[in-house]
């Protein structure tokens, strides 16, 4: 019966660091692919890395659903629409977490995210191309799976991706992980790029 209880405390000891460690950690845990999240729980040293006050080498993914507004109003109702987007914004989610990024947000009618090159490695910005063109597929896909939702088909409708490659801080805000610095601005605003293009700033 002792020794019984003694593995129950140690099991309720390790239950209870392990919600304390989930609630710091909460910020960052649904921002990154599954295997960064295990290596968050039981390496210190790569958790620092997120919370470090340093600037870092960073290529910065800004996509933008191009004529949001007008495709808006071609929904035939607006809980089509609101599916179409969850569906579409699911599956860029998924694809910035499987080529090693980071997720800041959804920004509405688009999504923003980050390569770190301490979290990316050397690749970062092969990532960052690859996942804007993974981007690209990604709507032409789910744009012929929901056209039943819209009343007319629209030409010239997609999504316009920008990147850049700069240095940025890692910010705790609002309870999510997320970037500031200079590539941030000029990615989103390249975002504007004509639907299904990507645009590259200078240094990216």
């Amino acid at each position: 019966a002792v020794r019984a209880k003694e593995e129950s405390d140690q099991k309720v000891d390790e239950l209870q660091s392990r919600l304390a460690k989930n609630q710091r950690l909460n910020h960052i845990l649904k921002k990154v692919e599954p295997k960064a999240r295990e290596l968050l729980f039981s390496n210190p040293a790569f958790e620092a890395l997120f919370n470090s006050k340093q600037p870092r080498n960073t290529f910065v993914l800004s996509a933008d659903l191009r004529r949001s507004t007008t495709l808006m109003l071609k929904a035939r109702n607006p809980e089509l629409f609101a599916m179409f987007l969850q569906d579409l914004c699911d599956r860029l989610y998924n694809a910035v977490l499987e080529n090693h990024g980071v997720f800041d947000k959804f920004t509405g009618d688009g999504i923003l995210a980050f390569f770190p090159e301490f979290y990316s490695g050397e690749d970062a910005g092969y990532l960052a191309l690859r996942t804007a063109s993974t981007c690209h597929e990604i709507f032409n896909d789910e744009y012929r799976r929901h056209r039943n939702c819209f009343s007319s088909v629209l030409s010239e409708v997609g999504l316009g991706v920008g990147i850049d490659f700069g240095q940025v801080y890692l910010v705790n805000l609002w309870g999510g992980l997320t970037v500031v610095g200079t590539p941030v601005v000029y990615a989103c605003r390249m975002g504007n790029a004509p639907a299904g293009k990507t645009l590259l700033n200078q240094p990216a």
